[in-house]
Protein backbone atom coordinates (compact mmCIF):
# COMPACT_ATOMS: atom_id res chain seq x y z
CA UNK A 1 0.00 0.00 0.00
CA UNK A 2 1.27 3.55 -0.76
CA UNK A 3 -0.05 6.44 1.20
CA UNK A 4 -0.74 9.62 -0.56
CA UNK A 5 -1.61 12.72 0.89
CA UNK A 6 -3.75 15.61 -1.49
CA UNK A 7 -3.71 18.78 -0.50
CA UNK A 8 -6.71 21.11 -1.54
CA UNK A 9 -8.26 24.09 -0.53
CA UNK A 10 -11.32 26.13 -1.90
CA UNK A 11 -9.35 29.78 -2.11
CA UNK A 12 -5.77 30.79 -2.71
CA UNK A 13 -4.03 32.63 -0.76
CA UNK A 14 -4.50 35.54 -2.37
CA UNK A 15 -7.98 35.11 -1.16
CA UNK A 16 -10.04 34.38 -4.65
CA UNK A 17 -11.59 30.90 -5.97
CA UNK A 18 -8.65 27.92 -5.76
CA UNK A 19 -8.15 26.52 -9.03
CA UNK A 20 -8.97 23.15 -7.93
CA UNK A 21 -12.27 23.58 -7.21
CA UNK A 22 -12.96 24.65 -10.97
CA UNK A 23 -15.19 21.97 -13.30
CA UNK A 24 -13.40 19.54 -15.39
CA UNK A 25 -16.22 17.58 -17.62
CA UNK A 26 -18.40 18.26 -14.77
CA UNK A 27 -16.32 17.74 -11.51
CA UNK A 28 -13.95 19.86 -9.83
CA UNK A 29 -10.03 19.68 -10.58
CA UNK A 30 -9.18 17.94 -7.47
CA UNK A 31 -11.84 14.92 -8.03
CA UNK A 32 -9.97 13.79 -11.19
CA UNK A 33 -6.61 13.69 -8.76
CA UNK A 34 -7.92 11.67 -6.56
CA UNK A 35 -9.41 9.32 -8.87
CA UNK A 36 -6.09 8.82 -11.14
CA UNK A 37 -4.61 7.41 -7.96
CA UNK A 38 -7.21 5.07 -6.98
CA UNK A 39 -7.34 4.04 -10.61
CA UNK A 40 -3.75 3.44 -10.60
CA UNK A 41 -2.36 2.22 -7.90
CA UNK A 42 -3.96 -0.52 -6.05
CA UNK A 43 -4.55 -0.73 -2.43
CA UNK A 44 -4.15 3.52 -2.25
CA UNK A 45 -4.40 5.30 1.12
CA UNK A 46 -5.29 8.98 0.03
CA UNK A 47 -5.56 11.34 2.33
CA UNK A 48 -7.21 15.11 1.62
CA UNK A 49 -5.86 17.31 3.73
CA UNK A 50 -7.85 21.38 3.74
CA UNK A 51 -7.91 24.05 5.94
CA UNK A 52 -10.27 24.40 8.52
CA UNK A 53 -12.19 26.55 7.35
CA UNK A 54 -13.31 24.04 4.38
CA UNK A 55 -15.06 21.80 6.64
CA UNK A 56 -18.84 22.67 5.94
CA UNK A 57 -17.58 23.00 2.10
CA UNK A 58 -17.85 21.75 -1.17
CA UNK A 59 -14.60 19.12 -0.51
CA UNK A 60 -16.85 17.10 1.89
CA UNK A 61 -18.77 15.67 -1.66
CA UNK A 62 -15.75 13.96 -2.95
CA UNK A 63 -16.94 11.54 -0.05
CA UNK A 64 -19.69 10.21 -2.07
CA UNK A 65 -17.63 9.43 -4.64
CA UNK A 66 -14.68 8.11 -3.16
CA UNK A 67 -15.95 6.10 0.25
CA UNK A 68 -12.33 5.48 1.46
CA UNK A 69 -11.04 8.61 1.35
CA UNK A 70 -10.09 10.67 4.33
CA UNK A 71 -10.32 14.11 4.71
CA UNK A 72 -8.68 16.23 7.43
CA UNK A 73 -9.71 19.61 8.45
CA UNK A 74 -7.07 21.56 9.75
CA UNK A 75 -4.71 24.58 10.58
CA UNK A 76 -5.93 27.70 8.21
CA UNK A 77 -2.78 28.87 7.45
CA UNK A 78 -0.35 26.20 7.99
CA UNK A 79 -0.55 23.35 5.59
CA UNK A 80 2.68 21.66 7.72
CA UNK A 81 0.94 21.72 10.82
CA UNK A 82 -2.37 20.23 8.85
CA UNK A 83 0.00 17.26 7.28
CA UNK A 84 1.60 16.08 10.89
CA UNK A 85 -2.07 15.94 11.93
CA UNK A 86 -2.86 13.77 8.88
CA UNK A 87 0.08 11.67 8.69
CA UNK A 88 -0.13 10.77 12.39
CA UNK A 89 -1.64 6.91 11.94
CA UNK A 90 0.63 6.49 9.01
CA UNK A 91 3.91 4.87 11.88
CA UNK A 92 5.98 6.44 10.07
CA UNK A 93 5.74 5.36 6.86
CA UNK A 94 6.94 7.55 3.89
CA UNK A 95 3.91 9.04 2.02
CA UNK A 96 3.40 10.54 -1.62
CA UNK A 97 2.20 14.77 -1.05
CA UNK A 98 0.78 15.84 -4.29
CA UNK A 99 -1.10 19.45 -5.54
CA UNK A 100 -5.20 18.72 -5.75
CA UNK A 101 -4.20 20.29 -9.42
CA UNK A 102 -1.95 17.60 -10.39
CA UNK A 103 -4.39 15.44 -12.30
CA UNK A 104 -2.26 14.23 -14.92
CA UNK A 105 0.85 13.89 -12.81
CA UNK A 106 2.89 10.59 -14.73
CA UNK A 107 2.14 7.01 -13.02
CA UNK A 108 5.76 5.78 -13.57
CA UNK A 109 7.76 8.70 -12.17
CA UNK A 110 5.81 8.66 -9.14
CA UNK A 111 6.68 5.33 -8.85
CA UNK A 112 9.80 5.54 -9.25
CA UNK A 113 10.33 8.63 -6.80
CA UNK A 114 8.72 6.69 -4.23
CA UNK A 115 10.96 3.63 -4.29
CA UNK A 116 14.12 5.85 -4.22
CA UNK A 117 13.01 7.16 -1.32
CA UNK A 118 11.66 4.05 0.35
CA UNK A 119 14.45 1.77 -0.59
CA UNK A 120 16.61 4.21 0.81
CA UNK A 121 14.91 5.75 3.47
CA UNK A 122 15.43 9.44 2.81
CA UNK A 123 13.40 11.89 4.58
CA UNK A 124 12.51 13.33 1.68
CA UNK A 125 12.55 13.03 -2.01
CA UNK A 126 11.67 15.98 -4.23
CA UNK A 127 11.65 16.69 -8.31
CA UNK A 128 14.32 19.63 -8.88
CA UNK A 129 12.80 23.27 -8.22
CA UNK A 130 12.17 24.45 -11.80
CA UNK A 131 10.79 21.20 -12.76
CA UNK A 132 6.86 21.71 -14.32
CA UNK A 133 4.79 21.80 -10.80
CA UNK A 134 1.87 19.99 -12.00
CA UNK A 135 3.63 17.06 -13.09
CA UNK A 136 5.70 16.70 -9.76
CA UNK A 137 5.09 15.86 -5.95
CA UNK A 138 7.29 14.79 -2.91
CA UNK A 139 7.79 11.62 -0.87
CA UNK A 140 8.63 12.83 2.87
CA UNK A 141 8.95 10.62 6.70
CA UNK A 142 6.18 11.79 8.64
CA UNK A 143 9.52 12.09 11.59
CA UNK A 144 11.22 14.46 9.28
CA UNK A 145 8.28 16.99 9.20
CA UNK A 146 8.14 16.86 12.99
CA UNK A 147 11.00 17.42 13.65
CA UNK A 148 10.96 20.47 10.76
CA UNK A 149 8.41 22.06 13.08
CA UNK A 150 10.30 21.96 16.40
CA UNK A 151 13.34 23.83 14.41
CA UNK A 152 10.87 26.25 12.96
CA UNK A 153 9.65 26.94 16.37
CA UNK A 154 12.98 26.73 17.88
CA UNK A 155 13.32 30.90 16.99
CA UNK A 156 16.46 30.41 14.80
CA UNK A 157 14.68 30.29 11.40
CA UNK A 158 13.90 33.84 10.03
CA UNK A 159 10.38 33.91 9.10
CA UNK A 160 9.55 30.29 9.67
CA UNK A 161 5.68 30.73 8.71
CA UNK A 162 6.50 30.67 4.98
CA UNK A 163 7.93 27.30 5.09
CA UNK A 164 5.00 26.07 7.08
CA UNK A 165 3.75 26.44 3.90
CA UNK A 166 6.28 25.10 1.77
CA UNK A 167 8.34 23.07 4.21
CA UNK A 168 10.16 21.12 1.59
CA UNK A 169 12.54 23.67 0.91
CA UNK A 170 14.39 24.20 4.06
CA UNK A 171 14.06 20.47 4.68
CA UNK A 172 16.24 20.01 1.87
CA UNK A 173 18.82 22.53 3.33
CA UNK A 174 18.87 21.28 6.42
CA UNK A 175 22.33 19.58 7.46
CA UNK A 176 19.51 17.17 10.15
CA UNK A 177 18.29 15.48 7.21
CA UNK A 178 18.71 12.92 4.89
CA UNK A 179 17.57 14.32 1.09
CA UNK A 180 17.64 13.53 -1.97
CA UNK A 181 16.41 15.61 -5.31
CA UNK A 182 14.82 13.40 -8.48
CA UNK A 183 15.68 14.07 -11.70
CA UNK A 184 13.45 12.40 -13.92
CA UNK A 185 15.49 10.66 -16.78
CA UNK A 186 12.17 10.24 -19.37
CA UNK A 187 10.62 12.97 -21.09
CA UNK A 188 7.30 14.00 -20.14
CA UNK A 189 5.00 12.75 -22.53
CA UNK A 190 3.85 15.14 -24.59
CA UNK A 191 -0.08 13.89 -25.28
CA UNK A 192 -0.48 14.12 -21.38
CA UNK A 193 1.04 17.76 -22.05
CA UNK A 194 -1.61 18.41 -24.15
CA UNK A 195 -4.23 16.73 -22.61
CA UNK A 196 -2.94 18.46 -19.10
CA UNK A 197 -3.57 21.83 -21.47
CA UNK A 198 -6.70 21.12 -22.70
CA UNK A 199 -8.18 20.39 -19.41
CA UNK A 200 -6.65 23.25 -17.84
CA UNK A 201 -8.69 25.46 -20.29
CA UNK A 202 -11.49 24.18 -17.95
CA UNK A 203 -9.92 25.14 -15.13
CA UNK A 204 -7.82 28.41 -15.55
CA UNK A 205 -10.85 30.44 -17.68
CA UNK A 206 -9.09 33.16 -16.38
CA UNK A 207 -5.71 33.34 -15.08
CA UNK A 208 -6.56 36.97 -13.34
CA UNK A 209 -6.75 36.40 -9.78
CA UNK A 210 -8.44 39.28 -7.62
CA UNK A 211 -6.41 39.51 -4.34
CA UNK A 212 -8.91 39.94 -1.54
CA UNK A 213 -7.75 41.61 1.54
CA UNK A 214 -10.28 39.76 3.83
CA UNK A 215 -9.50 36.37 2.75
CA UNK A 216 -5.87 36.51 1.77
CA UNK A 217 -3.03 34.84 3.94
CA UNK A 218 -0.46 37.16 3.70
CA UNK A 219 2.75 34.66 4.28
CA UNK A 220 1.45 32.45 0.96
CA UNK A 221 0.48 35.14 -1.24
CA UNK A 222 3.31 35.50 -3.92
CA UNK A 223 0.93 37.44 -5.91
CA UNK A 224 1.82 40.68 -3.35
CA UNK A 225 5.36 39.46 -2.94
CA UNK A 226 7.05 40.34 -5.91
CA UNK A 227 5.83 44.20 -4.97
CA UNK A 228 7.59 43.76 -1.67
CA UNK A 229 10.53 42.71 -3.27
CA UNK A 230 10.19 45.74 -5.65
CA UNK A 231 9.19 48.33 -3.51
CA UNK A 232 12.82 46.42 -1.42
CA UNK A 233 14.94 46.69 -4.46
CA UNK A 234 13.99 50.57 -5.61
CA UNK A 235 14.82 51.67 -2.10
CA UNK A 236 18.44 50.24 -1.85
CA UNK A 237 18.83 52.17 -4.98
CA UNK A 238 17.69 55.00 -3.45
CA UNK A 239 14.17 55.55 -5.43
CA UNK A 240 11.87 56.93 -2.78
CA UNK A 241 9.93 58.86 -5.72
CA UNK A 242 9.84 59.03 -9.76
CA UNK A 243 7.61 57.69 -12.11
CA UNK A 244 6.32 53.89 -12.03
CA UNK A 245 4.97 52.18 -14.78
CA UNK A 246 3.29 49.04 -13.49
CA UNK A 247 2.30 47.43 -16.66
CA UNK A 248 0.12 44.68 -16.98
CA UNK A 249 -1.58 45.59 -13.43
CA UNK A 250 -4.85 43.46 -13.31
CA UNK A 251 -6.78 44.33 -10.99
CA UNK A 252 -4.21 47.09 -9.40
CA UNK A 253 -2.76 45.21 -6.41
CA UNK A 254 0.44 46.22 -6.93
CA UNK A 255 0.19 49.78 -7.71
CA UNK A 256 -2.27 49.91 -4.59
CA UNK A 257 0.79 48.81 -2.22
CA UNK A 258 3.01 51.65 -4.15
CA UNK A 259 0.36 54.29 -3.41
CA UNK A 260 1.01 57.17 -0.69
CA UNK A 261 4.59 56.50 -0.81
CA UNK A 262 5.92 59.67 -2.74
CA UNK A 263 5.55 57.66 -6.47
CA UNK A 264 3.33 58.72 -9.78
CA UNK A 265 2.08 55.56 -10.70
CA UNK A 266 1.01 54.27 -13.88
CA UNK A 267 -1.07 51.42 -13.45
CA UNK A 268 -1.67 50.10 -17.30
CA UNK A 269 -3.36 47.06 -18.74
CA UNK A 270 -4.14 45.39 -21.70
CA UNK A 271 -8.23 45.03 -20.88
CA UNK A 272 -10.09 47.73 -20.81
CA UNK A 273 -12.63 46.50 -19.10
CA UNK A 274 -10.22 46.06 -16.30
CA UNK A 275 -9.00 49.51 -16.23
CA UNK A 276 -12.39 50.63 -15.62
CA UNK A 277 -12.93 48.57 -12.74
CA UNK A 278 -9.78 49.77 -11.47
CA UNK A 279 -10.87 53.47 -12.02
CA UNK A 280 -14.00 53.04 -9.43
CA UNK A 281 -12.53 50.93 -7.29
CA UNK A 282 -9.05 52.70 -6.26
CA UNK A 283 -10.41 56.23 -6.97
CA UNK A 284 -9.17 57.00 -3.95
CA UNK A 285 -5.50 56.29 -5.31
CA UNK A 286 -4.80 59.98 -6.50
CA UNK A 287 -1.43 59.10 -7.08
CA UNK A 288 -2.19 56.75 -9.50
CA UNK A 289 -3.36 56.85 -12.97
CA UNK A 290 -4.95 54.13 -14.58
CA UNK A 291 -4.39 53.89 -18.82
CA UNK A 292 -5.07 51.01 -21.32
CA UNK A 293 -1.89 49.79 -22.80
CA UNK A 294 -0.90 47.36 -25.14
CA UNK A 295 3.12 46.38 -24.06
CA UNK A 296 4.43 45.97 -26.94
CA UNK A 297 3.35 49.20 -28.22
CA UNK A 298 3.21 51.28 -25.41
CA UNK A 299 1.69 54.82 -25.75
CA UNK A 300 4.68 56.75 -23.53
CA UNK A 301 7.33 58.93 -24.72
CA UNK A 302 11.08 57.69 -24.57
CA UNK A 303 12.75 58.33 -21.03
CA UNK A 304 9.48 58.36 -19.48
CA UNK A 305 10.11 56.37 -16.40
CA UNK A 306 12.73 55.52 -13.57
CA UNK A 307 11.02 52.19 -12.80
CA UNK A 308 8.73 50.05 -14.94
CA UNK A 309 7.38 46.60 -13.14
CA UNK A 310 5.91 43.76 -15.26
CA UNK A 311 4.74 40.51 -13.07
CA UNK A 312 3.76 37.60 -14.76
CA UNK A 313 3.59 39.23 -18.19
CA UNK A 314 6.23 38.03 -20.85
CA UNK A 315 5.07 34.76 -20.77
CA UNK A 316 2.24 35.76 -22.47
CA UNK A 317 3.36 38.19 -25.23
CA UNK A 318 6.34 38.32 -28.06
CA UNK A 319 9.64 38.99 -25.56
CA UNK A 320 11.40 41.08 -28.29
CA UNK A 321 8.76 43.76 -28.76
CA UNK A 322 8.22 44.09 -25.33
CA UNK A 323 11.43 44.03 -23.95
CA UNK A 324 12.40 47.22 -26.91
CA UNK A 325 8.97 49.06 -25.62
CA UNK A 326 9.93 49.02 -22.08
CA UNK A 327 14.10 49.88 -22.40
CA UNK A 328 12.34 52.55 -24.57
CA UNK A 329 10.03 54.47 -22.06
CA UNK A 330 12.79 53.11 -18.89
CA UNK A 331 14.65 56.19 -18.03
CA UNK A 332 18.72 55.88 -18.85
CA UNK A 333 20.27 54.32 -15.53
CA UNK A 334 16.39 53.62 -14.56
CA UNK A 335 15.11 50.17 -13.85
CA UNK A 336 13.02 47.06 -14.98
CA UNK A 337 11.90 44.53 -12.58
CA UNK A 338 9.69 41.83 -14.01
CA UNK A 339 8.53 38.47 -12.81
CA UNK A 340 8.08 35.05 -14.71
CA UNK A 341 7.25 31.36 -14.30
CA UNK A 342 10.48 29.53 -13.93
CA UNK A 343 10.68 26.43 -16.17
CA UNK A 344 13.58 23.89 -16.35
CA UNK A 345 11.47 22.36 -19.72
CA UNK A 346 10.03 24.96 -21.03
CA UNK A 347 8.89 22.84 -24.40
CA UNK A 348 6.30 21.29 -21.57
CA UNK A 349 4.61 24.78 -20.59
CA UNK A 350 1.49 23.25 -19.37
CA UNK A 351 -0.61 26.32 -18.78
CA UNK A 352 -2.83 26.87 -21.29
CA UNK A 353 -2.77 30.80 -21.27
CA UNK A 354 1.22 31.12 -21.42
CA UNK A 355 2.68 31.31 -24.64
CA UNK A 356 5.82 30.61 -23.36
CA UNK A 357 7.79 29.46 -20.02
CA UNK A 358 11.67 30.16 -19.62
CA UNK A 359 14.28 28.16 -18.20
CA UNK A 360 16.83 30.56 -15.84
CA UNK A 361 19.36 30.72 -18.56
CA UNK A 362 16.99 31.71 -21.61
CA UNK A 363 15.21 34.36 -19.43
CA UNK A 364 18.51 35.79 -18.28
CA UNK A 365 19.96 35.61 -21.85
CA UNK A 366 16.76 37.53 -23.52
CA UNK A 367 16.83 40.14 -20.88
CA UNK A 368 20.64 40.82 -21.25
CA UNK A 369 20.28 41.49 -24.69
CA UNK A 370 18.54 44.57 -23.42
CA UNK A 371 19.11 45.70 -19.79
CA UNK A 372 22.23 44.85 -17.36
CA UNK A 373 20.88 42.55 -14.86
CA UNK A 374 21.93 43.22 -11.05
CA UNK A 375 19.63 41.05 -9.31
CA UNK A 376 18.11 37.73 -9.83
CA UNK A 377 15.57 35.96 -7.35
CA UNK A 378 14.08 32.56 -7.74
CA UNK A 379 10.76 32.09 -5.91
CA UNK A 380 10.75 28.60 -4.88
CA UNK A 381 7.26 29.09 -3.81
CA UNK A 382 4.84 31.28 -1.87
CA UNK A 383 7.45 33.70 -0.19
CA UNK A 384 10.46 31.23 -0.24
CA UNK A 385 13.62 32.40 -1.61
CA UNK A 386 17.59 31.99 -1.00
CA UNK A 387 20.28 34.51 -1.66
CA UNK A 388 22.77 31.31 -2.89
CA UNK A 389 20.05 29.95 -4.85
CA UNK A 390 18.43 31.38 -7.96
CA UNK A 391 16.26 28.12 -9.08
CA UNK A 392 12.90 28.50 -8.42
CA UNK A 393 9.03 27.88 -9.64
CA UNK A 394 9.53 31.94 -10.42
CA UNK A 395 11.88 34.15 -11.03
CA UNK A 396 12.51 37.59 -10.37
CA UNK A 397 14.77 39.82 -12.60
CA UNK A 398 15.70 42.90 -11.55
CA UNK A 399 18.07 45.45 -14.39
CA UNK A 400 19.29 48.40 -15.02
CA UNK A 401 18.84 50.36 -18.46
CA UNK A 402 21.82 51.57 -19.98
Amino acid sequence: MINFVVQASSRSWAGDIEHCMNEINGYPAVYWTIKRIYNNFKEANVILVAPEYDAQGELNKLKSHFEDLIIVYAHDSSPLLRIIKATKSLNNEHFIRLNALNFQFDISLFQQIYQLAKVNNYDCVKFPDDYPVHFTCEVYKPSALILLNNILNSGEIENPNIHEIHPKFLLMRRPEFNCKYFTPQDELDIEDIEEYRENMKQVMFSERQEVSGDKQILSGDQLTYHYDLSEEFMNSKGITSGKILDIACGTGYGSKKLSGKNYQIVAADYDKQQIEKNIVALAHCQDIAFKQEDITNISFPDNTFDVALSMETIEHVEPHKTLRELKRVIKDGGYLIISTPQNSCPSKCVNPQHIYEYSLKELTDLVSQYFAIERITGLKAGKIHFNDDPIGANTIIFARNQ
